[in-house]
């Protein structure tokens, strides 16, 4: 319930290494106000260093993350 997952195929010649030819894209869409669009992007930070930190064949790789236009993405 936090977000969006979308479905996408790599471009080829943009791989990263180790990268399956289709990922999982996470969209989460950002807080308009300052404090709650401060907030949810700390959260985001701190799920993404968590990800980083983490190898499992049972837990989602993290490949990359951004944020874009109040909204998240993994």
């Amino acid at each position: 319930g936090q977000g969006t997952a979308y479905l996408a195929s790599v471009v080829p010649g943009a791989e990263v290494r180790d990268m399956p030819p289709h990922v999982v894209i996470k969209e989460l869409i950002l807080p308009a106000t300052d404090r709650g669009l401060k907030k949810a992007t700390d959260g985001l930070v701190k799920e993404v260093a968590i990800l980083r930190r983490i190898t499992s064949d049972k837990i989602v790789s993290l490949y990359d993350f951004f944020i874009e236009d109040m909204r998240g993405y993994l």
